[in-house]
């Protein structure tokens, strides 16, 4: 079932230029774009509460990318086209430490984190991007399916138990 989802997304777009360009754009560029327009909101926004939630978030998320890295660094798992000779990924990437998707639990860990510290909104949104920028790796070549579900999943339920506990810690409960 991994590889034939892999298979149907990477063959549906990997001869066409436009699909393979959007897919690289959502899978490498559109990270570094959604850090840099919530760092940008961080320092530029009024809100002060709406401030030190970004804060919270990046926290929390990098806490949990952070997990996901020495998982992967102790546990390697190949990438898709490592294994599979007929797949070349649609961008440079290096090999290894695929399991789980640092990037869908960075994603994931991030609209959790926004959607339960009450910026519903911002963490629907989000929660839309996280599931694009993994649709996107996957189809890229970069991931198996499985690898940026459990990646989602790790961020969304970290970032759900980790503001559970800071607000059952800390007094600046919402």
């Amino acid at each position: 079932m991994n590889q034939t989802i892999l298979e149907f997304l990477y063959n549906l777009v990997a001869g066409n230029s436009w699909l393979t360009g959007l897919t690289v754009f959502f899978a490498v560029y559109l990270p570094y774009l959604i850090v840099a327009l919530l760092a940008g909101v961080a320092i530029f926004s009024k809100d002060k509460n709406f401030k030190k939630d970004i804060i919270i978030s990046f926290i929390i998320t990098g806490a949990l990318w952070f997990i996901v890295f020495v998982f992967k660094e102790i546990f390697p798992s190949p990438r898709p086209f490592e294994v599979l000779a007929i797949f070349i990924p649609l961008f440079p990437h290096s090999a290894g430490g695929a399991f789980p998707s640092g990037h869908a639990a960075f994603f994931g860990a991030l609209a959790v984190a926004l959607f339960c510290l009450g910026h519903k909104r911002w963490g629907c949104w989000l929660g839309l991007v996280a599931v694009l920028i993994a649709g996107a790796r996957v189809t890229a070549g970069v991931h198996w399916p499985v690898d940026v579900l459990v990646g989602l999943l790790v961020g969304s339920i970290g970032a759900y138990v980790l503001i559970k506990l800071l607000f059952s810690y800390f007094t600046w409960q919402k």
